[in-house]
């Protein structure tokens, strides 16, 4: 990680990536808003076939001076020898990062041309430029959800009423989809926390925005305790709205909180060539909806039920951690591998427990099945006999957990 400290001038960076899974990391603050554009320049062995770099830009939101899954403001796929561009990006005040990821084996030399300038721009790579850009939440609704339920919310923003606003409480354990819909002209959402509680919208307190250009969905998926204000607001015209919030309670654990046989779904992201486990349907369709490079896979296993609310032995909690240094998840049935890596990883930060395994096998249960790929610097989980086997037939592949690579036992999906 290269810290550019506070950027206020137009910056030149170079370096070489070596080889695959090698990454640079630059991050820098903003003490005003400004518009920030960046010119990319890679030069490596042509393969028109093949992508070179991930590059993420981000907003370093919870402080911890990474990349984290959410934090995205721009992501860029670029070949071995190419020039892009982001267009200029309207940055607020606030910490930031760029993370560039090698997916090649071979060497690719990079070149970034950082542009800066004060206050607003006229142009935005992909996103909106709002005529109207609300500074206050005076004007604000109350919203509730309790549980596992879902609260709509309609109304109308035009000239004369640019934007409305919601006030939303988030309780420890709750994750909340919030979906804008119903558009007939282009309109945009995001999230607020007043901080300082002045009914103002000052520098560093958008915690989210969604601004997708003509009448479809918005989308944020919200996941952190606090008090938040929810903002629909005009880009052009007049439009109805419908304001969605559907809410899921998981317990206090961001992995969703298992239940009794909590189903576990599967995701394959392509970027990456790596594999993403979720027990939350919220997150599970949010990643659906948001995240284009995931592909659903269904329904893996189904885990163990929860032992605090079953009267039932032999159940180990699965841990889930994320890898900031790759955006990949580590999940363990070992509390004394979950501690070594709090412990000794600073790029690994604990998302609590995920699901439940059984310890040993127990009627109507099978083997899952962990597997570590080097190069990707990735785990891998299966319950299947058949990709087990092509795992074990891949040299890249190496078996992890027991001697016969079983990490835990699970329900099969068939049960």
């Amino acid at each position: 990680m290269s810290d550019l400290g506070i950027l206020s001038s137009d910056t030149s960076l170079a370096g070489q990536l070596p080889g695959s899974g090698i990454r640079d990391d630059y991050f820098f603050t903003l003490d005003n808003s400004n518009s920030l554009n960046l010119n990319l320049s890679f030069n490596g062995i042509p393969d028109s076939s093949q992508n070179s770099v991930t590059t993420i830009i981000y907003e370093d939101l919870n402080g911890n001076s990474s990349y984290n899954l959410g934090e995205e403001i721009e992501l860029l796929l670029t070949s071995a020898n190419e020039t892009t561009s982001t267009g200029f990006l309207d940055l607020t005040a606030g910490d930031y990062g760029i993370s560039l990821l090698s997916i090649r084996d071979d060497p690719t030399n990079y070149e970034i041309n950082l542009d800066v300038e004060s206050g607003t721009s006229t142009s935005v790579g992909t996103g909106n430029i709002n005529p109207f850009d609300p500074s206050n939440i005076e004007r604000y609704f109350g919203t509730s959800l309790i549980g596992e339920q879902a609260a709509v919310e309609t109304g109308n923003i035009n000239d004369s009423n640019p934007s409305d606003a919601y006030s939303l409480s988030v309780v420890p354990g709750a994750i909340i989809n919030i979906s804008l819909s119903g558009l007939s002209n282009d309109a945009d959402l995001r999230v607020v926390r007043d901080l300082n509680f002045n009914n103002i919208i000052d520098d560093g307190e958008i915690y989210a925005t969604s601004e997708s250009s003509g009448t479809g969905s918005e989308n944020i998926l919200l996941n952190q305790e606090g008090d938040y204000f929810v903002e629909v607001y005009q880009y052009e015209g007049s439009t109805d709205y419908t304001l969605q919030f559907d809410q899921e309670f998981t317990g206090g654990d961001i992995g969703g909180g298992a239940t009794a046989g909590d189903v576990v779904y599967r995701f394959f992201e392509t970027n990456g060539q790596t594999q993403f486990y979720t027990t939350s349907e919220i997150e599970r369709d949010s990643v659906i909806t948001n995240l284009a490079n995931y592909e659903y896979e269904g329904e893996s296993f189904i885990g163990a039920p929860n032992p605090e609310e079953n009267d039932i032995t032999g159940v180990t909690p699965v841990y889930r951690l994320f890898n900031t240094s790759t955006g990949v998840h580590l999940y363990t049935a070992s509390e004394v591998e979950r501690d070594f890596v709090v412990a000794n990883l600073s790029n690994y930060t604990p998302e609590g427990i995920s699901y439940y395994g059984y310890e040993s096998q127990q009627e109507g249960t099978v083997p899952l099945y962990r597997f570590y790929n080097q190069s990707l610097d990735a785990h891998f989980y299966t319950p299947s006999i058949e990709e087990r086997n092509e795992f074990i037939a891949s040299p890249e592949y190496q078996p992890e957990g027991n001697e016969s690579g079983i990490a835990f036992y699970v329900q099969p999906v068939d049960i």
